[in-house]
């Protein structure tokens, strides 16, 4: 996106006031708060989690649970521009309040922050769940001192599958082909098996698809739904590599400027958030297969004909081979020997995995 729309972006969140009206007192309110605007720009506005969780939060939420004391101006990255790290680099200047980034997109910047969403780390929401709030706090003491961001929530996208145009039965069958990632470790699967990982943003991957620039792709099962990957794909390989983990933060400058009550109350709704948000990864993990494959209940998405793959015993066994010997030991070259240690006592412990420091 040109400098001059990333520009009129800004004008927009930072000139424009939307105040949102709040109706009289209501169950739940702190009217006792005091006056708190934030600047904020949401994930993507294209997956489902912006308008069904998001946009009400910022807007609606939190203005009237507050007795209207916290306001918002809240877009989308799009609106913004925004790419990768950008909005983290633009919380830091203070420019904006709260943002939203992708893990594995901050890990070229900080790779501590990849530690998180490891390519096929956690094989199952359940366990995902368990090691990322292992692995929050010492995501949250990271980012504050070196960043000066405070975390605030720490959520999935759905699991992260392979759509391919090209059959495919088994996870080796990506070798030859062109897949599209993004974040390294999912390249380092790809490469691991033969393949040729390619990074193509999310906007543009259908098309790629399309006119064979890629031959495979990588995302969550409902959010490729949401883009209608499953007309240019075939074959939808289900076996689970990542959850896309995605984070909230605040300004630590900000955050630390805030009394105890705002605080507080802060807390306790960005929990129900992040709670809801991952009820809805689970959720619409399964909602996505069922869209793309036009086979049980779509609740969320739209209806193809894709065909199921399902992952054998063999497969789950070579991606865990693949993120011991492959994925793994480059993380942690790229990380430092600082990170083993609180990675081994946080994820590492869910998943009983001790790795060495290089």
């Amino acid at each position: 996106m040109t400098k001059a729309l990333r520009m009129t972006g800004l004008a927009k969140l930072l000139g424009v006031m939307m105040l949102v009206g709040v109706p009289g007192a209501a169950i739940g309110q702190t009217p006792d708060l005091p006056k708190l605007h934030l600047k904020v720009v949401g994930s993507s506005g294209i997956p489902r989690q912006f308008e069904l969780f998001e946009k009400p939060f910022f807007t609606k939420t939190l203005p009237e649970r507050s007795g209207g004391k916290i306001t918002t101006d809240f877009v989308s990255r799009e609106e913004l521009g925004l790419k990768g790290f950008d909005d983290m680099r633009v919380l830091r200047q203070g420019t904006l309040d709260i943002g939203t980034s992708q893990t594995l997109y901050v890990g070229g910047d900080e790779p501590f922050a990849e530690g998180v969403d490891l390519a096929g780390l956690f094989g199952d929401i359940d366990t995902a769940f368990k090691g990322h709030m292992a692995y929050k706090n010492a995501l949250d003491e990271r980012l504050q001192k070196k960043f000066g961001l405070k975390l605030m929530t720490l959520w999935p996208y759905p699991a992260q599958v392979i759509y391919c145009r090209p059959p495919i039965k088994t996870l080796s069958d990506l070798k030859g082909k062109k897949v599209r990632v993004f974040g390294r470790t999912l390249g380092d699967v790809v490469e691991h098996v033969g393949g040729a990982s390619v990074t193509i943003t999310f906007g543009e991957v259908y098309e790629a698809l399309e006119r064979g620039a890629a031959d495979c792709g990588v995302t969550g099962t409902l959010s490729g739904n949401a883009e209608r990957w499953y007309e240019v794909t075939t074959h939808l390989f289900v076996l689970p590599l990542g959850w896309s983990t995605t984070m909230h933060t605040m300004n630590l400058a900000l955050w630390n400027r805030l009394d105890a009550k705002t605080k507080e109350f802060l807390r306790v709704q960005f929990a129900e958030l992040e709670k809801k948000l991952w009820d809805f990864g689970r959720e619409s993990t399964q909602d996505g297969i069922n869209c793309n494959t036009g086979v049980g209940e779509c609740k969320y998405g739209y209806k193809g004909k894709m065909t199921l793959v399902t992952p054998s015993a063999a497969d789950v066994a070579l991606r865990d081979q693949i993120l011991r010997d492959t994925v793994i030991p480059r993380w942690l070259k790229r990380c430092g020997k600082d990170c083993a240690e609180p990675w081994n006592e946080t994820a590492g412990k869910v998943v009983g995995i001790r790795m060495k420091a290089p």
